[in-house]
């Protein structure tokens, strides 16, 4: 494997991370279009041999017809007449065994043809682009390396794509809704806060912690971010144009939702 991108890159779309050894297969891509061209050159001559069996056929038809005119007037025997109409019956047999010849070289082609694509296909493969403009965040291989087909060799992900997920309590989580504002605090970042929108609430709640998944997208990302962070997420999900602050040791049969102080 011969590598061109490494940890912590950032590649745009189509830059080529990784070239694998393909001289085995370039050597297939090439053995599948000498096929290609050699069913060619046989539909060719095939083409040619049902364009001279229609001529071939054309001259004994019209032979016949003047040897039965001639042996209905009497100037040539009726052998001479039934030779050309037999003649003719062959020559139409050869055409046909010359227009099924064409259409197996028809096939010839459109399988090289579709051998050549598989081929090529796989050949293409062996050069690993960036599929989008994305971040390298690992690379399971070194230079040199041997890969199995399917293994992993790089792993990417879209910066654009990076949400924070918080772990809402299902006895809180009702009043969650997309679109919803959130104030994300990371545990490297305490004292920046960056805002953010409510952009998925998981359908299925965990069953064994009994939590909601709700995944928050911010609006103004930090340039640096590390996945797997924790963070403090705090969802507004309503606004009152008053509110009296009160400890909450001085609530009494708080419910998680209500109480009395």
């Amino acid at each position: 494997m011969e590598g061109n991108a490494d940890h912590g890159d950032r590649v745009q779309y189509g830059a080529v991370l990784a070239r694998l050894n393909g001289e085995v297969q370039a050597a297939r891509v090439a053995k599948a279009a000498a096929v290609l061209a050699q069913a060619r050159a046989s539909r060719e001559r095939a083409r040619s041999v049902v364009a001279r069996e229609e001529a071939q056929l054309a001259q004994r038809r019209s032979a016949s017809t003047r040897r039965a005119a001639l042996a209905s007037r009497g100037e040539a025997s009726e052998e001479t007449s039934e030779d050309a109409s037999a003649a003719t019956n062959i020559a139409a047999a050869d055409l046909a065994v010359a227009r099924s010849e064409a259409a197996v070289s028809d096939a010839s082609v459109q399988d090289a043809e579709a051998q050549l694509l598989v081929e090529t296909v796989l050949r293409d493969q062996h050069v690993l682009l960036a599929p989008y403009d994305a971040l390298v965040i690992g690379r399971t291989k070194e230079l040199g390396a041997v890969v199995a087909p399917g293994e992993a060799i790089f792993t990417l992900i879209d910066q654009t794509t990076v949400w924070a997920c918080a772990f809402v309590d299902e006895a809180q989580a009702g009043a969650r809704a997309l679109g919803h504002r959130a104030e994300v605090r990371l545990r490297s970042l305490p004292h920046h806060m960056f805002e953010a929108l409510v952009e998925r609430i998981e359908i299925e709640i965990d069953r064994v912690t009994e939590e909601r998944r709700v995944y928050m997208k911010c609006s103004q990302c930090p340039q640096q971010f590390y996945l797997g962070e924790q963070a403090k997420i705090l969802i507004t999900v309503a606004l009152r144009a008053t509110a009296t602050a009160v400890p909450e040791t001085m609530i009494q049969r708080f419910d998680g939702v209500r109480g009395t102080a």
